[in-house]
């Protein structure tokens, strides 16, 4: 009993605490970036929204000079997108661009 324990718990148990940890790490480093809003900037609801913005409508706008924390980043086609929270509470995507200023974490 004890051995088929064992063998669940490697087979299951393991690899998911090991994936959350690489998830963790992850998420982590994107916390550390910071953002500086230099002009207004659209926020909105999903990133692929953001990096696409003739055909989707933004959710709020940011002005410039706002307080915002980065949740998450990401890459994809032809574009990085942030996943930030507003002080006052809003949050979206934005994408960078030149109303925007990026200072990346150390290098790991």
């Amino acid at each position: 009993m004890l051995g088929r324990l064992l063998l669940v718990f490697s087979i299951v148990a393991l690899p998911v605490a090991i994936g959350g940890g690489f998830w963790w790490a992850d998420v982590s480093h994107d916390r550390k970036y910071e953002i500086a809003i230099l002009a207004p900037t659209e926020i909105y609801a999903e990133h692929s929204e953001a990096a696409y913005p003739r055909s989707n409508v933004p959710v709020a706008v940011l002005p410039a000079g706002a307080q915002v924390q980065v949740r998450r980043m990401v890459y994809g086609k032809d574009y990085q997108a942030f996943l930030i929270r507003e002080e006052g509470g809003e949050a979206g995507w934005i994408v960078s661009g030149p109303s925007i200023a990026i200072t990346p974490p150390p290098s790991r």
